[in-house]
């Protein structure tokens, strides 16, 4: 389902901080609505463990509910369409 090698791309975590991202261990949890039956992206809670360099960077607090799309993880397609 997930990339789990690397950050979703719509987070535009810089890269310095890929490392410390991937350190946390996310479970992405789907956020589903109040109907519980479809869902309609996902999301994470910041952990106590993020460096004050990343929550600056990123503008987060710790414990900040963080919601990404249905397409945050999608890879780019590897077409060439010209």
């Amino acid at each position: 389902m997930f990339d789990e090698h690397e950050p979703p791309k719509e987070l535009k975590i810089p890269e310095e901080f890929h490392d410390e991202y991937l350190s946390w261990g996310i479970e992405y949890s789907e956020d589903t609505g109040s109907s519980g039956e479809m869902c309609y992206g996902y999301y994470f809670y910041v952990p106590k463990n993020a460096s004050n360099e990343i929550l600056n960077v990123m503008d987060w607090e710790l414990g900040e509910c963080i919601r990404l799309s249905l397409n945050a993880f999608d890879q780019p397609d590897d077409h060439n369409l010209d």
